[in-house]
């Protein structure tokens, strides 16, 4: 499936908002920001100046999780995530790309200045690859892109697999060859972001979330990498490891600005844009769609290990807006608390959580104002309060800045003797 065939998926189940009126560069980020509160996936048709699209908010809610995978979406992921899929290959389709040489990118691509105060347009949806000489396999992530002027643009490649492939080539002293990719299915931008083994080709993974095989390509300047052959747009160029500068600061997930003292420098020679229109994923970093991509899975994975763990477990739910970082567990029929100790210490135990609170399954985790009653009258601070200090942290989390973080877990579970107030029903 092709992000133009998702995008015909959810028209036909009314999730899709189309904008036709005329709208510039500058506007997209406010505009996207205001327009997601709807809900649905934004389709912007007239950018000034350009031949694309930008198209957004790509997972408006979480029930687009069940138009690819029925009713336990997060079930399905994780069986799915544990096989590999097929590659199909396919000749390289010259006739559906415009090729264009690279002089000025912001000419062909509406590359977002996203918040006041990011040092630059940043493009933030770029699937890069690069051949891996020692593992003898195409390495792919997505990294925060940072434009630079002209062609060039820089490459954050803070995690493998590029990270170490850059050092190989940086120790050779030659440039890393690199083709970017913007404008991918949702489930194959999915399978971009996600941490597995370096051995295995990304696009294994994502045929398996796609449940069919995936068209591939070589890619036009360097055949070894291949590339889905239905990307929207294609970059290909070389990073230049002896070329780093500053990188940043850009509004992150997080809500606040995040600066890289150093990142490498990205030169841009081609650019293959679909004829004769192509789309433009454009991702606001703080959005909802990033949200929802960071919790989905990371529910999935936790949860599976919290019911394997600890039985009691039913249900879990990660707080949007908070990077993954504060995350609600309900029970059922706990009386020992120390149970719930070790449950929350367990949590803890995860790099990326900083805030766990307990709750039985008469609190409805979806409405806040519940679980602060559950806390208010069934935590007692001195006793159901654990403080964890000098602990590893995220690095977007501003309190990293400090050199460690500090995490906090809440037992908000009742007690055997005191009820909670039940509204009386009519007797039939």
């Amino acid at each position: 499936m092709t992000l133009r065939e998702f995008l015909k998926t959810v028209k036909d189940k009314a999730l899709l908002k189309e904008i036709k009126k005329e709208v510039e560069r500058e506007e997209l980020p406010q505009l996207i920001e205001d327009l997601s509160k709807e809900n649905k996936v934004l389709v912007f048709q007239n950018i000034k100046g350009y031949k694309a699209k930008a198209v957004a908010n790509l997972l408006p809610t979480e029930e687009v999780w069940k138009i690819f995978w029925g009713e336990k979406p997060s079930e399905e992921f994780l069986k799915r995530t544990e096989t590999r899929g097929e590659k199909i290959r396919v000749p390289q389709k010259v006739d559906e790309y415009e090729e264009i040489e690279v002089k000025e990118l912001l000419q062909i691509l509406p590359i977002l200045h996203h918040y006041e105060e990011d040092s630059a347009p940043y493009i933030t949806t770029a699937v890069a690859s690069s051949w891996d000489p020692l593992k003898k396999v195409v390495g792919r992530g997505v990294y925060r892109m940072e434009y630079r002027g002209g062609n060039e643009l820089s490459i954050a490649l803070l995690n493998p697999p590029l990270k170490d492939t850059l050092e190989f080539y940086r120790k050779k002293g030659e440039n890393m060859p690199i083709v970017i990719t913007i404008g991918h299915h949702p489930l194959v931008f999915l399978a971009m972001a996600m941490r597995i083994p370096e051995e295995v080709d990304k696009l294994e993974i994502a045929s398996s979330l796609l449940g069919k095989g995936i068209e591939v390509m070589p890619s036009f300047s360097f055949p070894q990498i291949d590339i889905p052959s239905a990307c929207e747009v294609i970059l290909e160029g070389h990073v230049d490891p002896k070329d780093e500068r500053k990188d940043g600061p850009l509004g992150e997930v997080s809500g606040f600005y995040h600066t890289l003292e150093k990142s490498p420098t990205v030169k841009i020679r081609k650019a293959f844009l679909k004829r004769p229109f192509y789309y433009y994923h454009a991702l606001l970093p703080t959005g909802s769609e990033a949200d929802t991509y960071l919790t989905f899975v990371s529910k999935a994975f936790l949860e599976r290990k919290l019911k394997e763990n600890f039985p009691f477990v039913i249900n879990i739910k990660f707080i949007r807006k908070t990077f993954g970082s504060s995350v609600l567990v309900q029970v059922k029929e706990v009386k020992e608390r120390s149970l719930i100790t070790n449950l929350i210490l367990f949590v803890l135990s995860n790099p990326m959580i900083k805030k766990c609170v307990v709750v039985d399954d008469d609190v409805n985790l979806l409405e806040l104002e519940d679980v602060e009653w559950a806390i208010i009258t069934r935590c007692w601070a001195d006793e159901d309060v654990i403080i964890i200090s000098y602990s590893k942290g995220q690095q977007i989390d501003p309190e990293a800045k400090r050199g460690y973080s500090s995490k906090i877990g809440i037992n908000a579970v009742k007690r055997e003797d005191i009820k909670r107030a039940i509204i009386r029903r009519k007797r039939s």
